[in-house]
């Protein structure tokens, strides 16, 4: 598996923001990415996440998501009423998001895991925002 990659976009006015992320990824250093999120400009905590979890690997035990979870349930920056699509399609983020799913207990997010983009895209409830440009701005997010 290739060093982590992550990068976002934020589409303020699809109230929405697209993740992609790829390779082995610590929980912790995930932390530091939404952190780093939350100084976008058009950043907001009520904005739907498109997570795009398809080539990663997550690195860490159960203490690493339990410490995770603390975070985003006491970081009032990230707090708020939002959909969140996972996008995955192997064990371990499977597991993973699984885990963090049933783990979490912030009621403001609705969290629910796919295996395709398209089903993802039809579940957050963005007609304006074609598939077509979502894998658009995934492969520049890839290749960036």
């Amino acid at each position: 598996m290739f060093p982590s990659k992550s990068g976002y976009e934020v589409l303020k006015e699809h109230s929405l923001i697209i993740e992609f992320h790829s390779g082995i990824l610590e929980l912790n250093s995930y932390i530091d990415f939404k952190t780093n999120l939350t100084l976008h400009p058009d950043y907001s905590s009520n904005l739907n996440l498109f997570v795009h979890l398809k080539n990663v690997t997550f690195e860490g035990g159960e203490k690493d998501l339990k410490t995770y979870i603390n975070f985003f349930e006491k970081d009032h920056r990230t707090l708020g009423e939002k959909q969140v699509a996972l996008i995955t399609n192997t064990p371990n983020p499977v597991v993973y998001s699984t885990l963090y799913r049933m783990m979490q207990k912030n009621d403001l997010q609705t969290i629910e895991i796919f295996s395709t983009n398209k089903s993802a895209m039809k579940w957050l409830k963005t007609p304006n925002l074609p598939i077509k440009e979502v894998l658009n701005i995934l492969d520049k997010l890839k290749n960036k």
